[in-house]
């Protein structure tokens, strides 16, 4: 194993290396760099990453021609096939890139485009579930809605063969896969909504880094024409210490080191510094669409939708992230272009419902693990953990067991770590099976090649 990995999944659920797996002596290829391998030597070197901001001012009629081609053809050159799955949710990302296949279906892109939304358990709010068949309903879709209960902590990796290339907590016997499963049967492509949120939400310190550059002129001209499109001052402007002050967040940011983690094992590895180095945390932060193509966030979801992971023959497509329109983007000033991503919902003015348009972001309801237990009671969290095997080697399993036994309620942070440790075990004590199993076969192979 590789503990450096290991150690960022219990405390981050991601591995934020670029080019380490969970295993030490595999390597990966990190975003936007290519490999050469010749005999003697293998060289690695980056050849694209996403530009710095450099805005170019625009009329409005130029952002929204310019931006409605792109979007468009960005999900043209990823259809491909003549049948086509999509997630369809209520919110903005998923929508759009629905209506724009439905359209390109009108022009003899595709013969059928079959959607797919998910609801959820009873007794838990259904907040997309309408707007998703109002949207369907408009653009002459078939939905299929899938209902699946959370199974949060389900072992689904059944045997040596199922086993992912790496620990995840992305249950393939979630209803998104099954979603997957199904669309798979009909078509080879599936797009999923992915990475709207960094590329269409302004840059966190636009308006400070404005002012210490210097550049007052295009802070007042941006301001005004803010207040022109929204009809309100943007209040993102003002300088921190004049803003309403807000509650800190809490959770796993204010935190120290769990101190479930095994003393030795996070000694060894430096996990103390590389925790208070990303806060606790592994948030996006103030460069979204920076980190578009650098956090392990976005390198992890795509991994999960691979055939590799979902053992499913589909390639799941994110128009979002076409390379063309995120150079673009990074040329549209922030305000008021990118407020409540303005440029996509003028797009999609007349394609989709009114209300789906004007409807704000909406967060998930709760916590489905703390929600579960709450509902049926805890389960035997030690049968789930148990206190043996290759699991302690990362884990002090009886203090973590102490921090969520009894009739408290479960934190976001208890939560996640549960998820973490328990989806590690299983996975750690499936891969000893496999090298048993191949211990197994290196056996017989070396028999049949001595009875030759």
């Amino acid at each position: 194993m590789n503990e450096q990995a290991i150690g960022d999944y219990l405390m981050f659920r991601l591995n934020f290396t670029p080019d380490s797996t969970s295993f030490r002596d595999i390597k990966k290829l990190p975003a936007g760099h290519s490999i050469i391998v010749n005999q003697d030597t293998m060289r690695m070197q980056q050849y694209w990453s996403v530009p710095k901001p450099d805005y170019k001012r625009r009329t409005q009629a130029q952002y929204l021609e310019e931006f409605g081609s792109l979007f468009k053809q960005s999900v043209a050159d990823r259809m491909r096939t003549d049948s086509i799955g999509t997630h369809l949710s209520g919110g903005m990302d998923s929508t759009s890139i629905t209506a724009m296949l439905a359209e390109l279906r009108n022009e003899g892109g595709a013969n059928d485009v079959n959607a797919y939304t998910h609801a959820p358990p009873i007794g838990r709010p259904n907040l997309e579930q309408p707007y998703a068949e109002a949207i369907a309903q408009k653009l002459n879709i078939p939905l299929r809605v899938f209902n699946g209960k959370d199974r949060v902590l389900a072992n689904d990796i059944d045997g040596i063969a199922d086993l992912p290339p790496e620990p995840s907590f992305a249950q393939r016997e979630s209803p998104r896969f099954k979603i997957f499963a199904d669309s798979a049967s009909k078509s080879s492509s599936f797009f999923a909504g992915y990475g709207g949120d960094p590329l269409l939400s302004p840059m966190v310190g636009y308006w400070s880094d404005l002012r210490k550059s210097g550049q007052f002129g295009a802070h007042i001209t941006d301001a005004v024409l803010h207040m022109k499109v929204h009809g309100r001052p943007p209040s993102q402007m003002l300088p921190a210490w004049m803003r309403p002050s807000k509650k800190k967040r809490g959770g796993m940011q204010s935190l120290p080191l769990p101190g479930w983690l095994n003393d030795e094992f996070a000694a060894r590895n430096g996990l103390a510094d590389q925790y208070r180095k990303y806060g606790g945390s592994a948030d996006l932060n103030r460069d979204a669409r920076i980190e578009m193509g650098t956090h392990p966030l976005w390198r992890r979801i795509f991994e999960w939708h691979s055939p590799s992971f979902s053992s499913l023959p589909v390639k799941v497509r994110f128009p979002f992230f076409d390379k063309r329109m995120v150079e673009w983007f990074q040329t549209v000033p922030p305000y008021p272009w990118l407020c409540r991503k303005y440029l996509l919902r003028a797009i999609m003015e007349g394609r989709l419902p009114k209300d789906v348009l004007e409807r704000p972001k909406t967060g998930l309801p709760s916590n489905p693990l703390s929600a579960k237990v709450e509902q049926g009671g805890a389960p035997d969290w030690a049968k789930l953990i148990p206190s043996e095997g290759a699991i302690n080697e990362f884990v002090d399993i009886k203090p973590f067991l102490d921090g969520i036994d009894g009739p408290k309620r479960l934190t976001d942070g208890d939560t996640s770590s549960i998820v973490r440790v328990s989806t590690l075990n299983h996975w750690l004590t499936r891969f000893d099976s496999l090298q048993e199993y191949l211990k197994g076969s290196e056996a017989r192979l070396q028999n049949y090649k001595l009875r030759k």
